[in-house]
């Protein structure tokens, strides 16, 4: 009869990185697709601390991506700052355009914040400008 249908984030099946484990040493991302799906198969919560499996496989996908990056561009992952975010992500960057997610242009994979989806953004991002509309809005508001 029929065979049972996996979900994407359900061991076995075919878009699980291979190589993936129960246990939080032994995460690996093998290429940009295993980064990704990591994030999903280890059940990201941003309540939850920042050893929880998921957000490792984040940090070490940090580290393995550049590999596999056009030389010299960069990876950033979610969870650098002071809290996790709802939604994680990894962009990469173009050191000459920008080195940082805060401004510049660059591409970003965001997630869902149930993680049943995920984007492929170009962002163009400038603090600068963001500054202005702050400026802008508190002078407005105090007339």
């Amino acid at each position: 009869m029929g065979t049972k249908r996996r979900s994407c984030g359900e061991r076995g099946h075919p878009l699980v990185p291979t190589g993936l484990s129960d246990g939080p040493h032994t995460i690996a991302a093998v290429d940009l697709k295993g980064a990704l799906l990591g994030v999903v198969t280890y059940g990201y919560r941003h309540v939850d601390e920042r050893q929880q499996p998921a957000q490792e496989h984040l940090r070490r996908s940090k580290q393995q991506l550049p590999d596999l990056l056009p030389p010299g561009m960069r990876a950033l992952v979610s969870g650098s700052g002071q809290s996790l975010p709802v939604v994680p992500w990894i962009a990469i960057l173009d050191p000459d355009v920008t080195t940082t997610a805060k401004e510049g242009l660059y591409i970003v994979y965001l997630y869902s914040a149930d993680l049943s989806r995920l984007y492929l953004s170009n962002e163009s991002r400038s603090d600068a400008t963001q500054r202005q509309c702050n400026a802008s809005r508190a002078v407005r508001c105090r007339r």
